[in-house]
């Protein structure tokens, strides 16, 4: 959802707040939990002290300091870094984190910023001319698209092509650029097929940015057993759900095996609030659109649940494997 764009322009807009400096932290490549510590030491650019383990060497370096780390994309190591957080934030309280992750740290004193997707105008709605420029996935679109297409601007005769792909790709910024770079390849008017972005996004993005798919398949693998299984369930789902729905249509005896309360089942990382204040919640129409999850779905990854002969390759299909 445009978290880092987002993390980074929050520091460009307080980075005198902090005068020892804001460091910016990317942990996206990092798969060992055990690393994070020395991960931090070397993007502070702290001297190594043999004598001292990785911890001490850090809070030496942070005690005294007033500065910012941005630590982005934490999701995969979600347990180490709020440990870690929490260990910095007493031993140094001057020091701010701002961290990006689709899962909470759930520690002390964290603010939760929940990252909307971009406001997109519906295609079906009179607009005033101009009107939707103004909107924020409009306004990505238009200025990604002039970086592949040079000159291209929103007029009267493409903006209702321009708005459809914004309204249709759910103003996720991912899929805006994606959808924009299309535009090498294709006109305007042919981008109104969201399944043509499952591939070819640019070169200089993370592996797991430059499809729409990579993305789900990424998002899919950082979650637990049962947030995956109803996850695959999801596309049942029209619009928004809640957690009784969930319970009553989602779940079952063999779900219910593997533990956790409702609220931790139906709290997963692809669900997000309804920004009306109502309990109902749901993940976007693209991560539950049934060909983006069937192409993630794999049945040699089927998950065998305790003390049941089922296992979840059925979720999809709607019935147990053959």
């Amino acid at each position: 959802m445009g978290k880092t764009r987002l993390a980074l322009r929050v520091a460009g807009e307080i980075r005198r707040a902090f005068p020892d400096g804001v460091y910016f932290v990317d942990l996206a490549s990092l798969r060992d939990p055990d690393l994070l510590t020395q991960t931090l030491i070397d993007a502070l650019g702290i001297r190594e002290q043999p004598s001292m383990d990785a911890v001490a060497v850090l809070d030496e370096f942070l005690r005294e300091r007033r500065l910012l780390l941005i630590l982005d994309n934490c999701d995969h190591l979600v347990e180490a870094t709020a440990e870690l957080v929490d260990h910095v934030l007493r031993t140094a309280p001057e020091v701010r984190v701002l961290a990006t992750s689709r899962e909470v740290l759930r520690i002390a004193g964290e603010h939760i910023y929940p990252v909307p997707p971009l406001l997109a105008p519906d295609p079906n709605d009179l607009l005033e001319p101009g009107a939707a420029s103004r909107y924020p996935s409009v306004a990505l679109f238009v200025d990604r698209s002039a970086a592949v297409v040079p000159g291209f601007t929103i007029t009267p005769e493409n903006e209702a092509a321009v708005v459809r792909p914004c309204h249709r790709l759910e103003g996720i910024p991912l899929a805006i650029e994606l959808a924009s770079a299309r535009l090498r390849a294709l006109i305007v008017d042919e981008l109104d097929d969201r399944f043509q972005l499952l591939r070819d996004g640019s070169r200089n993005l993370p592996e797991r940015h430059r499809t729409l798919q990579a993305l789900v398949d990424w998002s899919y693998d950082l979650c637990t057993p049962i947030e995956q299984v109803l996850w695959a369930r999801s596309p049942v789902f029209a619009g928004g759900f809640t957690a009784e729905a969930v319970e009553a249509i989602c779940t079952d005896d063999a779900v219910a095996a593997v533990g956790g309360s409702r609220h931790d089942r139906v709290s997963g990382r692809q669900v997000h609030p309804d920004p009306g204040g109502t309990r109902s919640a749901g993940t976007l129409p693209t991560a539950r659109d049934p060909v983006l999850v069937l192409a993630t779905w794999d049945t040699s990854r089927a998950i065998a649940l305790p003390d049941t002969g089922k296992t979840t390759a059925g979720a999809i299909t709607g019935g147990p494997e053959e």
